[in-house]
């Protein structure tokens, strides 16, 4: 792939991970709901109630992103996932 292109690619993707349902977020990182679920120290069951639910608290969400070997940043106002 020509440099260009990579580079373009790479300004991109952080910037497609802040648009990213937990879901595609975990998919990207190749876990399993199993997997992150023993990261977090949750079952299988309740990764899916987090990914599934449509108000999150922000500890919540900050644990979820790290344990998919993210990191949460918080800014005024917004969130952004890297």
């Amino acid at each position: 792939m020509p440099g260009a292109r990579q580079e373009k690619l790479a300004k991109r993707f952080p910037e497609s991970l802040d648009a990213m349902p937990l879901d595609e977020l975990r998919k990207a990182r190749e876990m399993t709901q199993l997997q992150l679920g023993e990261v977090l120290g949750v079952h299988q069951s309740e990764v899916s109630k987090i990914e599934h639910r449509t108000d999150i608290c922000t500890s919540t969400l900050m644990e979820y992103v790290e344990a998919a070997s993210a990191s949460l940043k918080k800014f005024a106002g917004s969130v952004s996932v890297s």
